[in-house]
């Protein structure tokens, strides 16, 4: 595939995945051996569609309304890396705390590498201290 085709699927990834929750497509986007490394080591690492579904249900569980927006998308080669901004509303459980009500916020990049037009790996550097600051994890800087 070319890189703007890799690009377009990982566009289609956030969009239909995460945005609309059509958790159930996962396989359409992830190679079978899909492996996730979170760099921040704040969400365990998963691997294979099943992982990526437990996941979206963590977010989804925590923050029903989360919402992940693309600000930045390049792609060369079979690297895709992506900008984001995720928001929504803290209201159940995620990591150990009950929901605060309290709106959050953070930035993160992913670098995605596809191989026969599915994502085989991604590496995710998220601002995770911001996160646990704003769900009380964590005192407020």
């Amino acid at each position: 595939m070319t890189p703007e085709q890799n690009k377009a699927l990982v566009v289609r990834l956030f969009e239909e995945l995460l945005n609309q929750r059509n958790v159930s497509r996962v396989s359409e986007f992830l190679s079978p051996g899909f492996e996730r490394h979170d760099i921040g080591q704040l969400f365990p690492d998963r691997v294979g569609a099943e992982g990526t579904k437990d996941h979206v249900a963590m977010l989804l569980a925590g923050i029903p309304d989360i919402r992940m927006d693309l600000i930045d998308v390049f792609a060369e080669g079979d690297r895709v890396c992506a900008r984001y901004v995720a928001h929504g509303t803290h209201t159940g459980e995620l990591f150990g705390r009950p929901g605060t009500g309290n709106p959050v916020r953070w930035e993160g990049i992913n670098i995605y590498r596809l191989v026969d037009g599915k994502i085989a790996e991604t590496w995710q550097l998220a601002d995770n201290l911001r996160l646990l600051r704003q769900i009380g994890v964590l005192p407020a800087a």
